[in-house]
């Protein structure tokens, strides 16, 4: 953009800078930062080789960063595989509860949730919720077979 209009005269610089959405006061404000870093002695200023040298090291530290993100994003999701059907049953066993002590209804709390009120009644079994694949009760042989 300083560039670009740095051998414009005036007229032609404040037409350029109504086309692109610019005040001439910002454009002024830039060719002037542009001229004091362009005046900096050259020790001052950053080498090519370094520059070169904290694009990789930029770009070692993504890379790090994406593998650490990949293998907490892993270690998470194999810890909520590793979970039980009945501590996930608990938990929104519990959740479902303090809903409703707050005066949500049953019915559309579990809908919320996605299960029918009828599955919550079925985990629950006496006190509390017990773990596994789901309510144990005393079977008998079907009629076939006693």
């Amino acid at each position: 953009m300083v560039i670009s209009t740095a051998a414009k005269d005036e007229a032609k610089r404040s037409a350029w800078c109504r086309e692109q959405g610019i005040d001439p006061s910002d454009l002024k404000f830039s060719q002037e930062v542009a001229t004091a870093a362009l005046s900096q002695p050259e020790e001052g200023r950053a080498s090519s080789a370094q520059t070169l040298e904290d694009r990789k090291r930029i770009k070692q530290l993504e890379r790090e960063v994406k593998r650490k993100d990949k293998a907490l994003r892993d270690r998470s999701s194999a810890g909520a595989v590793k979970k039980s059907r009945g501590d996930l049953r608990q938990q929104i066993a519990v959740a479902i509860e303090q809903a409703r002590s707050e005066g949500a209804r049953l019915e559309a709390t579990c809908e919320v949730v996605g299960i029918d009120a009828r599955t919550l009644q079925r985990w629950k079994v006496g006190d509390g919720l017990q773990s596994g694949a789901g309510a144990r009760r005393p079977s008998t042989p079907p009629l076939h077979m006693r």
